[in-house]
Parts: structure tokens; C-alpha cells; sequence
């Protein structure tokens, strides 16, 4: 993982996802600017996840995005561990 790390948050990534969104322009300019790597977690991927079942998106919009995310195409992921959770 690099140094330069920029951890992306759940709305982040909803306003990347939702053309929609009113901060998709900002976040798509924003992000694609930067260059530090990004970086999640899993506990944000199911937050994500959560938020567009209650924005009623329908699964086959978002599940190759959240595949992308989780296969860390997308960014690194930090999977949390209750060693991880203890810590913090």
C-alpha cells in the first residue's frame, strides 16, 4: 500500500456511483485529480450496500461496481477484524 492514501468514504463512492448525485461532478473531478491511492473498508462496502437498497437502486445497477470495489480494482480494501476494531 502506498503512503499517500485517501480513504473513501460511503458517500464518496454513492456520488461517484450516482450520475444523479448532486456531488457527482465534484467527487468525479475530485477523485480523478488526486494522486494518492485510495483506499476503503469492508464496513464501508456494506454501508454502501445498505444505502443503495434504501435508495431502492436496483441490484444488477450496483453489484458490478461493489464487485469491482471488493476485488480491489477500484481501491485497496482494509477488511476490519475485531483485532482492527480493538485497536482503533
Amino acid at each position: 500500500m502506498a503512503n499517500n492514501l485517501l480513504f473513501i468514504d460511503t458517500s464518496a463512492f454513492y456520488s461517484f456511483f450516482d450520475k444523479n448525485d448532486k456531488n457527482y461532478e465534484n467527487i468525479s473531478k475530485s477523485l480523478s485529480s488526486r494522486e494518492e491511492a485510495f483506499v476503503t473498508s469492508n464496513y464501508i462496502i456494506d454501508e454502501l450496500i445498505t444505502l443503495f437498497r434504501v435508495r431502492k437502486f436496483d441490484v444488477s445497477q450496483f453489484e458490478h461496481f461493489i464487485e469491482a470495489i471488493w476485488e480491489e480494482k477500484i481501491c485497496s480494501l482494509i477488511r476490519v477484524t475485531p483485532e482492527i476494531e480493538s485497536e482503533a
